[in-house]
């Protein structure tokens, strides 16, 4: 396994546990039904992100996938907190941004992904499976382990570890930058919530 196959079943597992964490959260703040607004939010994003992709041909450049992967962390950690911090009514909104965003970037790191390495497809496409699989598999039992605020951490660690893997040589600048970032920030995140 190449760090690509590692970065791409690290970013599919975050994406699931972050999918699989905010329907819990939804479910439990407002009603059941909530469950299919966050599920139909989650399939928008990631097909505009994969829309996108097809669109902008410079957004596929393999370059920018540790900075989609990064920004995925970035804006999960951002919903969390918005959650947390702020008041209802003014939270919602922002926070159903947030989410947009993290799974429209999911699908631009998706697209890229296979674009950049078409070549190399059918591994690519295990890894993204084994990975969704472990998400899906895990996602019970971390949430009532640790409950959503910290599974949605770990999602956003999951993220910013697939971002360092997702790295290329010709990673610069702001790509650079959001790849270093976002496990950081996550991993200190995680370690001091539950240490508390």
């Amino acid at each position: 396994m190449d760090k690509r196959q590692l970065g791409l079943g690290l970013f599919s597992a975050a994406r699931l546990h972050t999918e699989i964490s905010l329907t819990r959260f939804y479910s439990v703040r407002y009603y059941p039904p909530v469950v299919f607004a966050v599920l139909s939010l989650a399939l928008l994003g990631i097909g505009l992100g994969a829309a996108a992709a097809a669109w902008l041909p410079a957004a596929r450049r393999s370059r920018h996938t540790a900075t989609y992967a990064g920004t995925m962390a970035l804006a999960v950690m951002a919903l969390l907190l918005v959650l947390i911090l702020w008041p209802l009514p003014v939270a919602e909104p922002v926070a159903w941004s947030l989410a947009l965003l993290a799974f429209v970037v999911a699908g631009l790191a998706m697209a890229s992904l296979y674009s950049a390495w078409s070549d190399a497809s059918p591994a690519l496409y295990w890894a993204d499976l084994t990975g969704a699989g472990l998400g899906a598999i895990l996602a019970a039992p971390l949430l009532g382990l640790m409950g959503v605020i910290d599974v949605l951490l770990l999602a956003s660690l999951a993220a910013g570890l697939a971002a360092l893997c997702l790295r290329t040589p010709d990673t610069r600048g702001l790509d650079r930058f959001v790849s270093l970032v976002a496990p950081g920030v996550a991993g200190l995140l995680l370690v001091s919530n539950l240490a508390v």
